[in-house]
């Protein structure tokens, strides 16, 4: 059985077609607008986050150096830091983007120096700081004595284990004994490790 269709029929699906094919197209030019939108508003969290991440890498190596600078003035002493080392400007590449100020403050006989130490680093069209501050006593007593632990430290031990340090120590003192003896010596002598 074959169904006839009157020439109304074909009108009405010729007519329908277009509008079809027009609702398909403002429906990809929509899909299109929101995907625009919603990539530029990832794009822009991508830009904020990476800014803010190379922010926290320059606040951290700034620390870094400023623990570097007080290191140094603790081992130094803050008396003789500023005579050894320039007390501000800029530090050695890779690290040629930040800056450094150093202050001492001598606060009276039989009380510790205030040190501060600041680094800086450009930001835009102003300038970040990292700054800390810490007390350091003199010496006084500049003669360095040899300081010798109360009892050995077996580092082998601490590494390897007792059984494995044992053998270890005895290979080591038997090499010792055969080198003083080829040098002619006693072989009585201890190195510590």
């Amino acid at each position: 059985m074959t169904k006839r269709t009157s020439g109304c029929d074909h009108r009405r699906a010729a007519a329908v077609a277009p509008r079809r094919r027009g609702v398909a197209l403002m429906e990809v030019i929509i899909g299109g607008v929101i995907m625009a939108i919603g990539l530029g508003t990832i794009m822009s969290l991508v830009s904020r986050s990476m800014t803010q991440q190379s922010e926290g890498e320059r606040q951290l190596i700034a620390s870094w150096l400023v623990d570097e600078l007080l290191t140094m003035a603790l081992v130094e002493g803050p008396v003789d830091y500023p005579r050894l080392f320039d007390t501000s400007g800029r530090f050695d590449p890779p690290f040629d983007e930040f800056t450094f100020e150093m202050d001492f403050a001598d606060r009276g006989v039989d009380h510790p120096w205030e040190v501060t130490a600041a680094v800086f680093w450009p930001h835009g069209r102003e300038f970040r700081f990292v700054q800390a501050q810490t007390l350091i006593a003199i010496r006084q007593d500049e003669s360095l004595e040899v300081r010798e632990p109360a009892e050995s430290v077996d580092r082998l031990a601490r590494w390897y284990g007792e059984d494995e340090a044992e053998s270890e120590n005895q290979a080591a003192a038997e090499d010792e004994a055969a080198a003083g003896k080829a040098a002619g010596g006693s072989g009585g002598s201890s190195v510590g490790r």
